[in-house]
């Protein structure tokens, strides 16, 4: 299985909302091999780190083509960060 993370802070965790899209839905309409773990959250200081896993029981060349998103709604607005898988470099130049 293949696990992905993001991270928030938040200083009222009761009123913020961590959660992961797939080209803009929710990932369990996706396909029924993504799913999204519980959210986590620990506290520093006057901060709460807020975590969310995305898991993956297999992977696919469909998922590598799907824009996932992890999005924090809070009172403080929205923040979403697009997840970038790194690709191959091709180091000996093309071929062909």
């Amino acid at each position: 299985m293949l696990s992905v993370s993001c991270e928030a802070e938040s200083a009222h965790p009761d009123l913020t909302l961590l959660y992961w899209l797939g080209n803009g839905s929710f990932v369990e309409q996706l396909q029924p091999n993504v799913r999204e773990g519980a959210v986590r959250e620990e506290e520093r200081g006057s901060l709460v780190t807020l975590r969310r896993d995305l898991h993956f029981n297999s992977f696919s060349f469909q998922d590598l083509r799907t824009n996932f998103t992890c999005v924090l709604l809070s009172p403080f607005g929205v923040d979403v960060r697009e997840l970038k898988w790194a690709t191959p470099s091709n180091e000996g130049g093309e071929t062909g």
